[in-house]
């Protein structure tokens, strides 16, 4: 018997993305990109308007650095890129990155296309992009027969329950985040609050000069443009709200219920869709939002919401123990 006549049960991949296929990635799959370039592309369009001549230079410089930000926003977002370990059986896949490790199951998987050189898996966090020169065409095939697969059977109805830890586990509990918690997680950043007073004092200043004329050939007209960026930088809390819960997969993904599972080295969280596993040490910071717990992960923007609503008192002192010991209790 040849070795072609064994079966395959496993796709094992180790990559490392380049430069160039981090850009080509961000630009085809990156959500960010997905707003910033058309939002880049509108102000570009909007500078040769006569009567926004004098801002015109503003609106181009911004709107090229907006459409170009497929270029630097991968490496914006990941400092310290680590190699991809994949593995991929019949029950789906498994992605290492180092202090992140997730498992989805095939049903988890929205869909997958082959595009521009990448095999894209495309799920409700966004979407994995694996370089096809790291694949063999028996793998892509087994890859997508496994994907058409999944979508033949019925899907399970029970959640995916996490692997049980060594004699370390702390705390098991089920993760039920309020939306509202949630959302004031995202508004709540001192980043905000200095734009919305920016924005009032351009407001202020602005409506003051056009209700106090100076003297002759004083025009009220030309200060309605700064009315007009003093709240559009007052309303950027709620574009930043916006823009992280689309990039979180929708304000229904974000309070999705996780069974979450904690110890000493970090927490799971899984549920029907994923099954995923993040280390303390990949966490920079945390802040706390009412009863919304926020790691800021190292080397990017990423940022993990963990609701402590349905933790006991006990849990939750259990809870801060561990992160006080990891530098992250916020106190």
């Amino acid at each position: 018997m040849t070795d072609a006549s064994i079966p395959v049960e496993e796709v094992h991949l180790q990559y490392h993305l380049s430069p160039q296929e981090r850009i080509v990635s961000g630009l085809l799959f990156g959500r960010r990109y997905r707003v910033y370039g058309p939002l880049g592309a509108l102000l570009c369009t909007l500078s040769p308007i006569p009567s926004l001549t004098d801002w015109s230079w503003a609106f181009v410089t911004v709107g090229l650095t907006l459409l170009l930000s497929f270029i630097w926003l991968p490496f914006a977002l990941a400092l310290h890129q680590r190699p991809v370990d994949l593995r991929a059986t019949a029950e789906g896949l498994e992605f290492d990155a180092g202090t992140t490790q997730f498992h989805l199951p095939w049903r988890g998987v929205r869909r997958t296309r082959l595009l521009a050189g990448y095999f894209a898996v495309g799920m409700a966090y966004g979407t994995i992009a694996i370089p096809c020169r790291t694949l063999q065409p028996a793998q892509l095939a087994l890859l997508q027969s496994w994907f058409a697969a999944s979508r033949a059977t019925t899907p399970k109805q029970e959640t995916v329950q996490p692997p049980s830890a060594e004699d370390g586990s702390i705390l098991s509990v089920t993760h039920e985040a309020r939306l509202f918690d949630i959302l004031l997680a995202l508004a709540w950043r001192p980043v905000n609050a200095a734009f919305v007073l920016l924005g009032l004092g351009v407001v202020a200043v602005s409506i003051r000069n056009t209700t106090i004329a100076p003297g002759p050939g004083y025009d009220p007209q030309s200060y309605w443009p700064f009315v007009g960026f003093g709240l559009i930088v007052m309303l950027m809390p709620i574009w930043s709200i916006l823009l992280r819960a689309y990039l979180g997969g929708s304000t229904r993904a974000l309070a999705d219920p996780f069974e979450i599972e904690i110890d000493a080295d970090g927490l799971r969280a899984s549920n029907d869709q994923s099954n995923s596993r993040v280390a303390w040490s990949s966490f920079r910071s945390s802040r706390r939002v009412r009863k919304v717990m926020v790691f800021r992960m190292k080397g990017s923007s990423s940022e993990l919401y963990l609701s402590t609503r349905g933790f006991s008192p006990a849990q939750l002192a259990a809870f801060r123990a561990v992160l006080g010991e990891h530098g992250l209790d916020p106190g």
